[in-house]
């Protein structure tokens, strides 16, 4: 298992999912990790199972889209642990599933707005703690959806197509100041969303209606998550990452 003792990293959308199963890894590969989401009673069921395992954990009820919200985990974080080593941008909503003619504007500002205003909240909060401290890595949670458009989709393809290249910016931006972007595509993980999606039937391509048996567990992509803030990964900072494929399978 990855080596993360020491390290302080900030888990958005960690009440459930993906986000849960990223919290617990970190923690059990040595990290202090805190948490972030609007569910307060899964948070706190998170926190526990974390605590309870020997592991060092806080958490904070926030609503990634309002700044403030943000600057108060980055506060607890600071308060508590002092640094910041680490963020993973994974707080998301697949929401609303509809074409466009017939999608919920509201439902729709907020799938984009979670997305990418929730991620680029947090990362302006955090960076001048990751300056300050001389290095840093930020794994934002990307996927197929940035690149594939779907029908029904509009909402989820256009805020990962933006937080990819939100991603492919920031890294421009602060590499030369040893801190490091990932952009990491989970695949069809069981969660949920994937749940949501099949339920919607609104496109029939196979890559909107994997079989939930064959779904893969959040633990796997959890643990390339968790290499992803190594030494080992270095190399591949920068680059759009998919846990099924060259050049980050096989090595976590």
């Amino acid at each position: 298992m990855t080596d993360l003792k020491g390290k302080v990293i900030i888990v958005t959308g960690a009440s459930q999912g993906l986000g849960a199963a990223t919290a617990e890894t970190l923690a059990k590969a040595g990290a202090k990790v805190v948490l972030a989401s609007l569910d307060a009673d899964r948070l706190n069921a998170v926190a526990r199972r974390i605590n309870g395992a020997g592991g060092d954990c806080v958490f904070r009820v926030c609503d990634v889209r309002q700044n403030e919200d943000v600057k108060e985990v980055v506060a607890l974080a600071m308060n508590k642990y002092g640094v910041i080593h680490g963020l993973v941008n994974n707080a998301g909503t697949i929401q609303p599933l509809a074409k466009i003619l017939d999608a919920d504007i509201a439902l729709w500002k907020n799938c984009v707005e979670t997305h990418l205003f929730g991620s680029f909240h947090f990362v302006k909060a955090v960076l001048p703690v990751m300056i300050e401290n001389g290095a840093g890595t930020i794994v934002n949670i990307s996927s197929g959806a940035a690149e594939l458009p779907l029908l029904g989709w509009s909402a989820y393809n256009t805020a990962k197509a933006s937080l990819k290249m939100l991603g492919q910016v920031l890294f421009q931006e602060v590499q030369e100041k040893n801190i490091r972007v990932f952009s990491v595509r989970p695949g069809g993980v069981d969660t949920k969303m994937q749940d949501e999606i099949r339920a919607s039937k609104i496109n029939t391509i196979p890559a909107a209606n994997i079989p939930k048996e064959k779904l893969t567990p959040p633990e796997y992509p959890a643990g390339a998550i968790a290499y992803l803030f190594s030494e080992a990964a270095k190399d591949l900072a920068g680059i759009e990452l998919d846990v099924r494929k060259e050049p980050l399978l096989g090595r976590f």
